[in-house]
């Protein structure tokens, strides 16, 4: 996990399990936040994914698996999801 050839480009399209998951979220991916510049995600889990930690050197962000209400609730309504993430950056 700590390899900077995985950590570079991460992809997070599939998940074995609740439990591995967390842990992923919880404790890997805090650990290896500064690495990753890549970052693919399908949307079942986009957002536990995207708010768990910062990701100050991300320069890309593949988004799968999206249907219509998924993407209208993220770009449209009061809150737009991407500034949780912009604000993060920041803090």
């Amino acid at each position: 996990v700590r390899d900077s050839t995985f950590t570079n480009h991460l992809t997070m399209t599939r998940c074995s399990s609740n439990g591995s998951f967390d842990r992923f979220c919880s404790q890997i991916l805090p650990s290896i936040h500064h690495k990753i510049k890549w970052l693919d995600v399908d949307s079942s889990f986009m957002e536990d994914v995207l708010l768990c930690t910062s990701y100050p050197y991300l320069c890309g962000l593949g988004l799968h698996n999206f249907d219509k209400g998924i993407a209208l609730h993220i770009f449209t309504g009061q809150r737009f999801f991407f500034q949780s993430l912009i604000f993060q950056k920041y803090r």
